[in-house]
């Protein structure tokens, strides 16, 4: 599909140096000039990329077509009801089977200086789950200022699920009786609440926007950082003369 996400793809996490020289050693006879299998700087708690060429090593020939952004179903629902002089109308919508390649996410998951220079902040979970030598059995590599295996380049590791569901607007009216506005020469009124945007239930939340995009088909399902959709109160009043 245009716009398909490509990287690597991770195949696990180096447990121990043992790992990490067998690697290298396979990545010697296979004839890499520096001898290594992933990167020269590789430490236990690093990322293991997926060799898919077979050749021994890791180099940009393993990058692959990793998903796209483009859900499998868009769905939306509107529903209105109405009671005497009240009336009530949800609208909701959402996507099912998408995919998000995420810098968001990439960026709330490693400590390396980002592209402005300054050291981000990551998620409490990551903090907690982030590989050590006494919690080896975690799917979130080690924190490194330094990064030198680079763990943060493009991979599947950046994405994630974009499922959605979103309470786009709920509004409440009252229609004033014809009779109580006759002796103010107005026809009918009705005042009105209502909240955009209410709520967004999906896996992704904590690292953003699911909505993600850039206006264009080459950037769908891209995140690459963006200020959250605002929720938005109105009050109204309408009048009929």
């Amino acid at each position: 599909a245009v716009g398909s996400f490509y990287g690597y793809q991770v195949e696990g996490i180096y447990q121990n140096q043992a790992e990490i020289d067998a690697a290298n050693e396979a990545a010697k006879k296979a004839g890499h000039p520096g001898g290594y299998n992933n990167g020269s700087t590789t430490v236990p708690g690093d990322y293991k990329f997926k060799d898919f060429n077979n050749d021994g090593y890791l180099s940009d020939k393993d990058m692959t077509i990793l998903g796209n952004g483009f859900p499998k179903l868009n769905y939306g629902l509107t529903l209105s009801s109405s009671y005497k002089n009240w009336d009530f109308s949800i609208y909701t919508y959402g996507v099912a089977g998408a995919k998000i390649y995420s810098y968001t996410a990439m960026v709330l998951s490693n400590m390396f200086p980002s592209d402005n220079q300054n050291t981000p902040n990551v998620l409490k979970e990551v903090a907690q789950n982030a590989w050590t030598s006494t919690n080896p059995g975690t799917t979130t590599p080690r924190l490194s200022f330094l990064d030198l295996n680079y763990n943060m380049r493009g991979s599947d590791a950046w994405v994630k699920k974009g499922d959605f569901l979103k309470i786009s607007n709920v509004q409440v009216g009252y229609n004033f009786n014809p009779g109580l506005l006759k002796p103010l020469l107005i026809q009918g009124a009705r005042v009105y609440a209502s909240i955009q945007n209410l709520a967004c239930f999906s896996s992704y939340n904590k690292y953003g926007d699911p909505e993600a995009g850039q206006g264009s088909v080459l950037y769908t399902g891209l995140d690459a950082g963006r200020y959250p959709m605002a929720r938005v109160y109105s009050f109204g009043l309408n009048v009929q003369f």
